[in-house]
């Protein structure tokens, strides 16, 4: 009763606080940022820890967060990075996250150096906090083409060869263990390789995490059952004196910058921006700076890397530019010491996981990159369905849009204002709408009404038009003009003055994960099995009392295999079972 009372309380300090943040006021006493309601607490783990280049870091972050704050949707994108021991990052992705948590894949390039590397996972609303507050979770990477200081190949040892087990520092006694609630355990304890492996899952009637469980079946030499693959979650303080510089994505990825002057650099106040997302699922934004030059918007969270083309309203004399802020953090734990990494301290491991590389590539059995599909990706307009849509190719050719929209388009008027045309907008009962219309040419918004009204029609495929109000954001619109060129080149019309592209990477669609690498290679085409994680699932449910059997082929590599189901309840408590099998 306690514990609901004080959530209610910090709810009602929430609503009344929350304007004054996102303007970047200071904090009243009772902030959001000091308020525990409102801290984002993740935890992180992969299928294993130690890796080579290229191949994917499998991962599952579990929110844990105050129920409060996950049913009011506050922090909808996670980030995730792969940092060098240099605090340089090397592969970086956003997911999209959930009230139980995320999940996905993060490739590490061809590129990097043997060494230990940080993977650490975070909220935009996460960096308002020192960096302590980050999930992080300590990984080797082995490139045998790239090695740095390491010595992968010298004096070694036939015990240390693929199929050896070499002793790893915190490795289960025995063949199985067991975490309260759940028992975890192989049909057999030994297997022949390419074999089915049967795995065996039950709990009892304790409580069960609300996300579920992780579950992954690795080579025991890969994974550091000291660490567990799973990340520590450090004391996070209050940064930048209790301003909030970084709003929760709440409607999407944020995207904030500055819009300056291109000469003298020099912020401009209240610029008009025009947005113009571009791609399969293209979007429009139009908004205004503050008082600094500042601007703030949200894209929307869909798979892949999207392209933005950023236009300003036109000012005699002036060109100006949008400085995009770091999407990423800067930021670093300097708190903790996560001692010597797993390529320090089995060597052994390392190496084998080299040759095993090496002989992927012989065999040519690196795993495929994934793209999103661009087919899955739904083709749909801002606006959605239009009153009226003119297919140009129905009508007989006609000279040029302003004759076009004349003699076929009655709910759109060429109008001469102070001896400049412009375009204006009717409703079905004829009356002019109070507005100035959104006028988009393939969904950039185009201020040269000369160059648009000298269109060929035939350059053009669909007119949609919008003849009623329509209010996007703070903007009012006198109904909207939408031409799309059967080509996609703004049918000749050059881009707005000063206009420029800019790159957003959005976040990885479901079409991006790769189930099939844990299906080996058919046994006919006489290729070896070279998996190192043999299973992976990152969203396991269980309910009280369930027994579950899985199943899958173990690989073609001798030695000792582990299962390990890793679960985090609402409180934080990890619930954990493991068990071990040989392939021989």
């Amino acid at each position: 009763m306690k514990k609901a009372s004080i959530h209610i309380v910090c709810m009602l300090l929430a609503l009344v606080s929350l304007p004054q943040l996102l303007s970047g006021q200071q904090a009243p006493e009772a902030s959001l940022l000091r308020s525990p309601l409102f801290r984002e607490k993740l935890m992180l783990t992969t299928d294993r820890t130690l890796y080579a280049a290229g191949e994917r870091i499998l991962f599952r972050v579990f929110n844990f967060s105050d129920s409060l704050l996950k049913e009011d949707h506050w922090s909808m994108v996670l980030y995730l990075e792969l940092i060098s021991e240099r605090h340089v990052a090397v592969a970086r992705g956003k997911f999209t996250l959930a009230a139980e948590g995320a999940s996905g894949q993060l490739t590490i390039p061809d590129s990097v150096t043997t060494g230990n590397y940080v993977l650490r996972a975070y909220t935009r609303w996460m960096r308002n906090f020192t960096a302590d507050a980050f999930a992080t979770l300590s990984l080797g990477v082995v490139n045998p083409d790239r090695t740095g200081p390491v010595e992968l190949f010298s004096a070694v040892p036939d015990s240390l060869l693929p199929g050896s087990n070499e002793h790893i520092p915190g490795s289960m006694p025995g063949r199985r263990t067991a975490a309260t609630g759940i028992s975890l355990k192989t049909e057999h304890s030994l297997y022949r390789k390419g074999e089915q492996v049967t795995l065996l899952l039950q709990t009892d009637e304790s409580p069960r995490p609300e996300g579920g469980y992780a579950l992954s079946v690795v080579r025991k030499a890969f994974l550091d059952l000291d660490q567990q693959g799973l990340s520590t979650i450090g004391r996070a303080t209050i940064g930048d004196d209790g301003i909030v510089a970084y709003p929760p994505d709440t409607r999407g990825i944020s995207v904030s910058g500055t819009i300056v002057q291109r000469t003298g650099r020099q912020p401009v106040p209240f610029a008009r921006m025009h947005v113009t997302l571009l791609g399969e699922t293209p979007d429009y934004y139009e908004m205004s700076a503050d008082q600094q030059g500042n601007v703030r918007f949200s894209v929307p969270a869909r798979p892949g890397v999207s392209n933005a083309l950023i236009a300003f309203d036109r000012e005699k004399g002036a060109s100006f530019e949008l400085v995009v802020d770091e999407a990423f953090s800067r930021e670093f734990a300097e708190t903790r010491d996560p001692g010597p990494g797993i390529i320090n301290r089995q060597p052994g491991a390392t190496r084998e996981l080299a040759m095993i590389s090496q002989l992927r590539k012989a065999f040519d059995l690196q795993p495929e990159r994934n793209e999103s599909s661009a087919d899955s990706l739904i083709n749909t307009l801002f606006y959605g369905t239009p009153e009226y849509r003119y297919r140009t190719a129905d009508y007989v050719a006609i000279p040029n849009l302003g004759e076009f929209l004349f003699e076929l388009v009655p709910q759109v008027a060429v109008q001469r204002v102070q001896g400049q045309r412009i375009l204006s907008v009717m409703d079905d009962a004829g009356y002019f709408l109070e507005y100035a219309p959104l006028i988009l040419l393939d969904h950039v918004n185009i201020q040269d009404m000369e160059a648009l009204l000298a269109i060929d029609p035939g350059q053009l495929s669909t007119i949609d038009v919008v003849n009623t109000i329509y209010i996007r954001g703070s903007n009012i619109y006198g109904g909207i003009i939408s031409l799309i060129s059967r080509e996609g080149n703004l049918a000749g019309v050059g881009l707005p003055e000063g206009a420029t592209i800019i790159e957003l990477q959005t976040v990885v669609g479901l079409d991006d994960l790769a189930p099939q690498d844990f299906i080996p290679p058919s046994r006919g085409e006489r290729l070896p099995d070279l998996r190192s994680t043999l299973f992976w699932d990152p969203d396991v449910e269980l309910r009280s009392g369930e027994q579950r059997s899985l199943e899958f082929p173990a690989s073609d590599i001798p030695g000792t295999y582990v299962a390990i189901l890793t679960g985090v309840t609402q409180e934080g408590k990890v619930i954990r079972s493991a068990c071990e099998f040989d392939v021989e």
